[in-house]
């Protein structure tokens, strides 16, 4: 039992020092996820030619319109 508390540490370490620190979240966070979205809808806007075009929903043939 103590040599898989071991190498379970021992792991734990590893994956540790490999981890890149993240900012910690802000409003400013926020606000440039908010913009890069917005970015995307805009894009995917300009970039659909044919909208409501393609392949049906998976699943969606159960589903009534009101």
């Amino acid at each position: 039992m103590g040599e898989t508390a071991l190498i379970n540490s021992i792991l734990l370490a590893a994956v540790e020092t490999s981890v890149p620190v993240t900012p910690e979240w802000s409003p400013t966070v926020g606000i440039v996820m908010i913009l890069c979205n917005l970015f995307a809808i805009t894009v995917g806007r300009f970039a659909i030619k044919n909208p409501g075009q393609g392949p049906a929903l998976p699943g969606a043939s159960g589903l009534q319109t009101m």
